[in-house]
Protein backbone atom coordinates (compact mmCIF):
# COMPACT_ATOMS: atom_id res chain seq x y z
CA UNK A 1 0.00 0.00 0.00
CA UNK A 2 1.38 3.25 -1.11
CA UNK A 3 0.36 5.83 2.47
CA UNK A 4 1.85 8.92 3.21
CA UNK A 5 4.32 8.22 5.18
CA UNK A 6 6.38 6.07 2.58
CA UNK A 7 6.42 9.27 0.07
CA UNK A 8 6.53 12.45 1.92
CA UNK A 9 9.07 13.47 -0.14
CA UNK A 10 8.97 17.26 -1.43
CA UNK A 11 11.89 19.49 -2.48
CA UNK A 12 13.56 22.93 -1.54
CA UNK A 13 12.49 25.75 -4.27
CA UNK A 14 13.47 29.34 -4.34
CA UNK A 15 11.71 32.18 -3.40
CA UNK A 16 8.53 32.64 -1.03
CA UNK A 17 5.15 34.13 -2.17
CA UNK A 18 2.30 36.04 -0.09
CA UNK A 19 -0.52 34.35 1.64
CA UNK A 20 -3.71 33.34 0.04
CA UNK A 21 -4.98 31.46 -2.42
CA UNK A 22 -2.58 30.70 -5.18
CA UNK A 23 -4.06 32.02 -8.97
CA UNK A 24 -6.28 29.44 -11.16
CA UNK A 25 -3.44 27.31 -13.14
CA UNK A 26 -4.39 28.83 -17.29
CA UNK A 27 -2.99 27.74 -20.37
CA UNK A 28 -0.02 29.86 -20.02
CA UNK A 29 1.82 28.16 -16.89
CA UNK A 30 3.38 25.14 -17.57
CA UNK A 31 1.75 24.52 -21.03
CA UNK A 32 -1.38 23.41 -20.00
CA UNK A 33 -3.23 21.33 -22.77
CA UNK A 34 -6.64 19.61 -22.65
CA UNK A 35 -8.75 18.70 -19.70
CA UNK A 36 -9.64 15.16 -21.39
CA UNK A 37 -8.20 12.02 -22.15
CA UNK A 38 -9.49 8.56 -23.50
CA UNK A 39 -10.09 7.38 -20.25
CA UNK A 40 -9.98 10.18 -17.82
CA UNK A 41 -12.40 13.17 -17.65
CA UNK A 42 -11.72 16.69 -15.31
CA UNK A 43 -15.17 18.31 -14.17
CA UNK A 44 -15.65 20.92 -11.46
CA UNK A 45 -15.46 19.88 -8.35
CA UNK A 46 -19.46 20.33 -6.61
CA UNK A 47 -19.24 19.28 -3.41
CA UNK A 48 -19.08 21.08 -0.26
CA UNK A 49 -15.96 22.57 0.05
CA UNK A 50 -12.93 20.94 2.70
CA UNK A 51 -12.04 22.98 5.60
CA UNK A 52 -9.20 25.84 5.18
CA UNK A 53 -9.30 24.56 1.09
CA UNK A 54 -10.62 24.85 -1.69
CA UNK A 55 -11.19 22.55 -4.99
CA UNK A 56 -11.59 23.86 -8.46
CA UNK A 57 -11.08 20.77 -10.25
CA UNK A 58 -11.24 16.93 -9.87
CA UNK A 59 -11.24 13.96 -11.98
CA UNK A 60 -14.78 12.74 -12.71
CA UNK A 61 -16.18 10.57 -9.81
CA UNK A 62 -13.85 11.93 -7.12
CA UNK A 63 -15.03 13.22 -3.63
CA UNK A 64 -12.76 13.99 -0.66
CA UNK A 65 -13.09 11.22 1.60
CA UNK A 66 -10.76 12.60 4.95
CA UNK A 67 -9.54 16.14 5.87
CA UNK A 68 -7.58 17.70 8.26
CA UNK A 69 -5.95 21.11 8.60
CA UNK A 70 -2.57 19.54 6.84
CA UNK A 71 -4.46 17.09 4.78
CA UNK A 72 -6.98 16.27 2.24
CA UNK A 73 -7.42 13.04 0.47
CA UNK A 74 -9.48 12.67 -3.05
CA UNK A 75 -10.60 8.86 -3.49
CA UNK A 76 -12.91 7.48 -6.52
CA UNK A 77 -16.86 7.13 -5.73
CA UNK A 78 -16.42 3.31 -5.13
CA UNK A 79 -14.57 4.17 -2.17
CA UNK A 80 -17.67 5.22 -0.56
CA UNK A 81 -18.92 1.32 -0.74
CA UNK A 82 -16.40 -0.98 0.75
CA UNK A 83 -14.95 -3.83 -1.50
CA UNK A 84 -13.11 -6.66 0.39
CA UNK A 85 -10.82 -7.10 -2.66
CA UNK A 86 -9.73 -3.52 -2.47
CA UNK A 87 -10.02 -2.63 0.96
CA UNK A 88 -7.39 0.07 0.66
CA UNK A 89 -10.10 2.10 -1.00
CA UNK A 90 -12.02 2.93 1.90
CA UNK A 91 -9.03 3.38 4.31
CA UNK A 92 -8.05 7.27 4.53
CA UNK A 93 -4.99 6.74 5.62
CA UNK A 94 -3.91 4.68 1.88
CA UNK A 95 -3.39 6.95 -1.24
CA UNK A 96 -3.30 3.95 -3.41
CA UNK A 97 -5.36 4.81 -5.88
CA UNK A 98 -6.29 8.42 -4.54
CA UNK A 99 -5.05 12.03 -5.02
CA UNK A 100 -3.56 12.86 -1.68
CA UNK A 101 -3.14 16.77 -0.66
CA UNK A 102 -0.61 17.55 2.27
CA UNK A 103 1.18 21.01 3.45
CA UNK A 104 4.61 20.26 4.44
CA UNK A 105 7.26 22.72 6.11
CA UNK A 106 10.32 23.64 3.66
CA UNK A 107 12.87 22.88 6.38
CA UNK A 108 11.52 19.66 6.75
CA UNK A 109 11.92 18.55 2.59
CA UNK A 110 14.50 16.92 1.08
CA UNK A 111 16.51 18.78 -1.43
CA UNK A 112 15.77 16.95 -5.43
CA UNK A 113 14.94 20.14 -7.62
CA UNK A 114 12.38 17.73 -9.05
CA UNK A 115 12.06 16.55 -12.73
CA UNK A 116 10.38 19.65 -13.48
CA UNK A 117 10.17 23.36 -12.50
CA UNK A 118 7.59 26.05 -13.64
CA UNK A 119 4.75 28.05 -12.13
CA UNK A 120 1.36 27.23 -11.24
CA UNK A 121 -0.76 30.48 -10.72
CA UNK A 122 2.32 32.76 -10.47
CA UNK A 123 3.81 30.67 -7.90
CA UNK A 124 6.74 28.25 -8.01
CA UNK A 125 6.06 24.91 -8.79
CA UNK A 126 7.95 21.55 -9.63
CA UNK A 127 6.94 17.98 -10.94
CA UNK A 128 8.50 14.95 -8.97
CA UNK A 129 7.77 10.93 -10.42
CA UNK A 130 8.43 8.61 -8.11
CA UNK A 131 9.17 4.82 -8.93
CA UNK A 132 9.37 1.39 -7.22
CA UNK A 133 12.37 -0.65 -7.23
CA UNK A 134 10.05 -3.63 -9.14
CA UNK A 135 10.89 -2.47 -12.46
CA UNK A 136 12.43 -5.43 -14.72
CA UNK A 137 15.21 -4.65 -17.28
CA UNK A 138 12.31 -5.81 -19.79
CA UNK A 139 9.63 -2.80 -18.32
CA UNK A 140 11.94 -0.72 -16.80
CA UNK A 141 11.34 1.22 -13.80
CA UNK A 142 7.69 1.30 -12.49
CA UNK A 143 6.10 4.81 -12.14
CA UNK A 144 4.23 4.95 -8.52
CA UNK A 145 3.01 8.09 -8.38
CA UNK A 146 4.00 11.62 -9.39
CA UNK A 147 3.87 14.63 -6.75
CA UNK A 148 3.27 18.55 -7.65
CA UNK A 149 4.60 21.11 -5.59
CA UNK A 150 3.55 24.11 -5.13
CA UNK A 151 5.36 26.94 -2.64
CA UNK A 152 2.23 28.81 -1.06
CA UNK A 153 4.81 30.53 1.45
CA UNK A 154 8.28 31.04 2.55
CA UNK A 155 7.97 27.89 5.03
CA UNK A 156 4.53 26.24 3.41
CA UNK A 157 4.67 23.83 0.53
CA UNK A 158 1.29 22.41 -0.79
CA UNK A 159 2.06 18.74 -2.13
CA UNK A 160 -0.57 17.12 -4.16
CA UNK A 161 0.53 13.54 -5.07
CA UNK A 162 -1.05 11.55 -7.50
CA UNK A 163 -1.30 7.52 -7.92
CA UNK A 164 -0.21 6.43 -11.10
CA UNK A 165 -3.20 4.55 -11.14
CA UNK A 166 -5.62 7.35 -11.36
CA UNK A 167 -4.32 7.67 -15.34
CA UNK A 168 -4.29 11.25 -15.70
CA UNK A 169 -1.41 12.85 -18.14
CA UNK A 170 0.67 15.54 -16.85
CA UNK A 171 -1.21 18.55 -17.68
CA UNK A 172 -4.13 17.21 -16.01
CA UNK A 173 -2.66 16.73 -12.74
CA UNK A 174 -0.92 20.36 -13.15
CA UNK A 175 -4.52 21.27 -13.85
CA UNK A 176 -5.69 19.54 -10.38
CA UNK A 177 -3.30 20.82 -8.51
CA UNK A 178 -3.24 24.41 -9.61
CA UNK A 179 -7.13 24.25 -8.68
CA UNK A 180 -6.73 23.40 -5.40
CA UNK A 181 -6.06 26.80 -3.31
CA UNK A 182 -5.12 27.16 0.73
CA UNK A 183 -7.30 29.80 2.54
CA UNK A 184 -5.16 32.33 3.97
CA UNK A 185 -6.08 31.04 7.19
CA UNK A 186 -4.90 27.71 6.44
CA UNK A 187 -1.54 28.97 5.82
CA UNK A 188 -1.25 31.31 8.59
CA UNK A 189 -1.52 28.16 11.01
CA UNK A 190 1.01 26.39 9.13
CA UNK A 191 3.55 29.11 9.03
CA UNK A 192 3.13 29.66 13.56
CA UNK A 193 3.60 25.76 13.51
CA UNK A 194 6.35 25.50 11.07
CA UNK A 195 8.11 28.35 12.89
CA UNK A 196 7.57 26.35 16.38
CA UNK A 197 9.63 23.70 14.42
CA UNK A 198 13.08 24.76 15.26
CA UNK A 199 15.20 21.07 14.50
CA UNK A 200 16.23 20.50 10.63
CA UNK A 201 16.56 16.62 9.86
CA UNK A 202 18.33 17.82 7.03
CA UNK A 203 21.11 19.16 9.48
CA UNK A 204 20.18 16.49 12.49
CA UNK A 205 23.47 14.88 13.62
CA UNK A 206 25.97 17.65 11.69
Amino acid sequence: MFAVAAVVAALSLSGGTAHGPAAPATAHDAGLATATTAGVQLVSYTGEQPHLFTIDTVPQGFFVQSQNEDHLLLAPERAKTFDPTKPHLSDPAVYTDKIGVYLQNKDYTVDPTGDEQFTIGGRAAALRVVHTDEGTPSEGTIVEATQIYVVQSPRVYLTVQFDASTGLTKEQMIKVAGGINLTAEAVGKAEKRYAAQTENPKTRGN
